[in-house]
């Protein structure tokens, strides 16, 4: 019946994306990274938009799943499967544009991904450094600082941390030597006659802070249905795949 239909379509999906990971994997690994980046990125259009079989469309879950357009549904375990593959592609698409040196696509990924996997100190690792690499010093700085509350002893984020130190202290020069020359000559535009400070990145105010959505009190890393409510996806926290963590990022 229209059961096993759907049910089959959404094992067809998973099994799909996981062949685009695995290539995705063998291209990252002998250097082809805009390559992996094409195929991880085409994960995202087989595991989106499934409902829990029977599930109420209108319950919260039902509502943060979604559904596809073919009224697609799929079985718990099922759905457990795409939303970690979901995960993966977030991930691993952020990770790619990381090593390309795309760094405001990596922290609109890696938000996404944390959204997912709110105490993921990769993906936090991650976006803070791209968020240093756009000037963001504030925001690389809460997540970098979050990173090393969650794993104290991370040589990667200690490292990151320290070279966030002089940045730091000259924004902070900046910000002295502004204040006073307003109070001298009182005649400076708000946003500064050397253009608009750091601060005014739209890409910092949009993904300023730790997790979105607040998920990071939330017991055991899971988020909560009420929460993560205000997020496209929702899965349960999973590690990134080892094998695509930069060994000695600086």
């Amino acid at each position: 019946g229209a059961g096993a239909v759907s049910a089959n379509m959404a094992s067809n999906a998973i099994e799909k994306a996981k062949e685009l990971r695995e290539e995705g994997n063998r291209l990252f690994k002998a250097g082809e990274v805009r390559k992996a980046l094409a195929e991880y990125h085409q994960i995202y259009m087989y595991v989106h938009g499934y409902k829990v079989k029977g599930g109420d469309s209108s319950s919260a879950l039902g509502a943060l799943t979604g559904s596809r357009s073919d009224g697609s549904e799929a079985s718990a375990e099922e759905m457990g499967e795409l939303n970690e593959l979901k995960l993966v592609h977030y991930s691993n698409v952020g990770l790619c544009h990381f090593k390309l040196g795309n760094y405001d696509k990596c922290v609109q990924y890696c938000t996404k991904a944390l959204a997912m996997d709110p105490k993921s100190v990769k993906l936090l690792y991650r976006r803070g450094k791209s968020h240093m690499e756009l000037g963001n010093i504030d925001s690389a700085q809460e997540d970098l600082q979050h990173a090393r509350k969650l794993d104290p002893s991370n040589r990667d984020v200690v490292a990151a941390l320290h070279a966030l130190k002089p940045l730091l202290k000259a924004q902070e020069r900046e910000e002295a030597k502004k204040f006073k020359f307003d109070r001298m000559f009182g005649t400076v535009p708000a946003g500064g006659e050397s253009g608009a400070p750091a601060s005014a990145d739209p890409t910092e105010l949009t993904f300023k802070g730790p997790a979105p959505g607040g998920l990071d009190g939330s017991s055991n890393g899971v988020p909560s249905i009420t929460a993560a409510a205000k997020e496209d996806d929702i899965g349960e926290p999973l590690d990134p795949p080892e094998e695509f963590t930069p060994k000695s990022l600086s």
